[in-house]
């Protein structure tokens, strides 16, 4: 993910670690005058209550707004994962606003409709797919269903059909 700095050659990159088992993301600066990235700072992702296995990172998105991003966590490949949803301050520094269930294993990649109203995750080994408000004021999410679906979903995209 990239977010511009409005009238700077400078912008911000962010990623999670998907493979050291650390969770975190990462941001860092990118200048594309001089063409170096630097490390910015770095955030843990918070394991979710009562589990203190593996965690990796999968999937991260900032919202078309700016203001909010948000992350899945797999985990150990039987516990279910997890979704964060971040506030992005007006300094790039975030704030976590909740974690919830990916409600299936494996959350292997999630997608926000254009407005981010809604969030889909596919969760790879439980061959489901879940569904999400999003609230935009805030960043809250609602759990809204579940569904079963192919095997091993891998990824999932909102679109527009005409």
């Amino acid at each position: 993910m990239v977010a511009s700095t409005a009238g700077s050659s400078t912008q911000r990159s962010s990623c999670q670690e998907e493979r050291d088992a650390t969770g975190s993301i990462d941001f860092f600066k990118v200048d594309q005058v001089a063409g170096t990235v630097t490390s910015a700072t770095s955030y843990q992702v918070p394991l979710p209550a009562g589990y203190s296995g593996l965690k990796n990172g999968s999937e991260i998105e900032i919202s078309s707004s700016g203001k909010l991003l948000f992350v899945s966590m797999r985990l150990d490949n039987s516990a279910q994962g997890s979704l964060l949803s971040y506030r992005i301050g007006d300094d790039g520094a975030l704030t976590l606003i909740e974690q919830e269930s990916s409600h299936g294993v494996t959350p292997r990649q999630f997608s926000l409709t254009k407005d981010g109203s809604m969030l889909l995750v596919g969760n790879q080994s439980s061959n489901t797919v879940a569904v999400f408000r999003v609230e935009l004021s805030t960043g809250d999410m609602t759990f809204v269903s579940t569904r079963d679906v192919c095997a091993s979903p891998r990824f999932v995209r909102m679109s527009a059909i005409k």
